[in-house]
This record gives structure tokens, C-alpha cells and sequence, in this order.
């Protein structure tokens, strides 16, 4: 038997009577689907299933513990299908996870420490939750992640130093949660870093010179945070950089000259920067303030 989106529908009776073909699915596609109500108990006894994508439905009720049961998961997919509550420690069980999608939802409570076990994993997203206190410094355990994205939480305390160790990390966005304290100097290492957004929190400090080595970052936002001091001079090694955003801060120090060589910027809200540029770009509008925010939405 074929399965599709419809059998989410159908009695429990239903899906017993056709429950050895149920449990030998290998992949679940269901996005898209307009399909509601509870997630059945027998999704989580496929022990095969590889990939179960449920985007965009109208799911209710919460993430069962009875999701460690698939632990040949590679693909978990549930990004805006109005999943509440926490998500459970069983998590921890997927250690086959490759992309971890819960983006768009109304999960609350802590990020599990235990998702430090997803040594496999490339994607996260908990964007646009209502996540609350600290990220769990078991992140540092993923160094095959390439995208992660926590912004549009409630996440409190420090960015934790152990963010360092993804040394695969492309693009971290931690935007409009309550972080606070030092960004850190650690960020420096992430040599594959392209888009970085620690922007509407609560950071405080100097903007870490370290950050001027990442040689392939090309949007930068630290704005609407209350970092002091100065763009660093290091910053002139950035030269693909074309979005950088850091306004909204408490800096005072004069813009390095050097800085002037930034002649990729097309978007920059700092206008002792802006006005450092080269003149002919503002006047073209090659160089100009936007307030688009960083949208990782997946």
C-alpha cells in the first residue's frame, strides 16, 4: 500500500489493520498538507523511518517522548505546524539526526542538554519559539553543524564559549533573544562563518577583534545591543563582507581609516562608516541603511 498525507487522518483502527506496511515506510512527506490534530503513536514505531517532514500543517499537542523510539531519523522536519510545550529529553536518542526542523512553532521550556549527542548533525533550527534560559553548552558537541539558528527565543545568560568548536558553522543567528555579557572571542575560529546575527540582545563589551578573521563572513550584525568601543581595525580583512549592521550600540570610538577598503558594503546602518566610504558609492546608493533584520526563517 501506497501511504499518503490522508492516512494521518484515519482511525487508529485503520492503521492497525495496515500496520506491517505502516511500520516499513522509510519516508514520511507530508508538508503542506493542511493535516490536523495529534501526531498518531504509531508514527514513532517506524523504526526505519529516515525522514518525516511535516511542515506547514496544523499538528496539535506536543513532541511525545516516544520520538527517541526512531533512532534511524536523519531528516525530522515539524517547522510551523503549531507544536507546543517542551520538547523532550529523548531527543537525545536521534543520533542518526542529519537536519532538526522546529522552526514557527509554540515550543517553551530549555533546549535539552541531550542534543549534545547529534554528533551528525548539519542543520538546526528553533527559530521563532518561546524557548527560554541558557543555551546548553552540549552544543559544542555538533561540529558537523553548518546552519544553526536560536533567534526570536527567550534565551538568556552568555553566548557559550564552546560555540568555537563548529568549526563547519556557515551561518549562526541568535537575533532578538535576552543574551548578555561578552561576545566570544572563540567566534574568531569559525573560519567558514558567512552570515553571523547575535543582533537584539543584550551583549556587552568591545566588539572582539578576533571576529576580523573570518575572512568569508559577508553579513555581520551586532545591532540593537549595548557593545562600547570601537570597530576594530582587524575588520579591514573582511573584504567580502556586503551587510553590517551595529547600530543601536554605545560605541565612540573613531572608525579606523582603514576601514574605508569595506567598498562591498551594501547595506550599513553605521553612518560614521558609511560616511568613510568612498563617495561615489553613497551618492549611487551603493552603500545605504536597511532595517531588513536578518530573515533565517528555516
Amino acid at each position: 500500500m501506497k501511504f499518503n498525507r490522508l492516512f494521518f487522518l484515519f482511525p487508529t483502527s485503520y492503521q492497525e489493520a495496515y500496520a506491517e506496511s505502516w511500520l516499513r515506510t522509510t519516508s514520511i512527506n507530508w508538508g503542506y498538507g493542511n493535516i490536523t490534530g495529534p501526531l498518531p503513536a504509531s508514527l514513532f514505531h517506524i523504526k526505519n523511518l529516515s525522514t518525516l517532514s511535516l511542515q506547514n500543517n496544523h499538528l496539535i499537542g506536543t513532541l511525545p517522548d516516544d520520538v527517541g523510539h526512531l533512532t534511524n531519523l536523519r531528516v525530522l522536519n515539524l517547522g510551523r505546524t503549531l507544536l507546543k510545550g517542551p520538547l523532550p529529553s529523548t531527543l537525545g536518542s536521534l543520533i542518526s539526526i542529519e537536519s532538526f526542523l522546529v522552526f514557527g512553532n509554540n515550543h517553551t521550556g530549555e533546549i535539552p542538554a541531550e542534543i549534545g549527542s547529534w554528533t551528525r548533525c548539519k542543520y538546526a533550527s528553533f527559530y521563532n519559539n518561546h524557548f527560554t534560559g541558557k543555551i546548553p553548552v552540549t552544543i559544542g558537541n555538533l561540529t558537523n553543524l553548518v546552519f544553526l539558528n536560536l533567534a526570536m527565543n527567550q534565551l538568556t545568560g552568555p553566548l557559550p564559549s564552546e560555540l568555537s568548536a563548529l568549526v563547519n558553522l556557515e551561518s549562526l543567528s541568535v537575533q532578538a533573544n535576552q543574551l548578555s555579557g561578552d561576545i566570544p572571542e572563540g567566534l574568531g575560529l569559525l573560519k567558514k562563518l558567512k552570515v553571523l546575527n547575535l543582533s537584539e540582545n543584550a551583549f556587552t563589551g568591545r566588539i572582539p577583534s578576533t571576529l576580523g578573521r573570518l575572512g568569508m563572513l559577508r553579513d555581520l550584525r551586532l545591532a540593537d545591543n549595548r557593545l562600547e568601543g570601537g570597530i576594530p581595525v582587524e575588520f579591514t580583512a573582511l573584504t567580502d563582507m556586503y551587510k553590517f549592521y551595529l547600530g543601536g550600540n554605545r560605541l565612540s570610538d573613531p572608525v579606523p581609516l582603514p576601514l574605508r577598503r569595506l567598498t562591498r558594503l551594501e547595506r550599513c546602518d553605521y553612518f560614521p562608516l558609511i560616511e568613510l566610504l568612498p563617495e561615489n558609492n553613497w551618492r549611487t546608493g551603493y552603500c545605504e541603511s536597511d532595517d531588513d533584520g536578518g530573515d533565517w526563517n528555516e
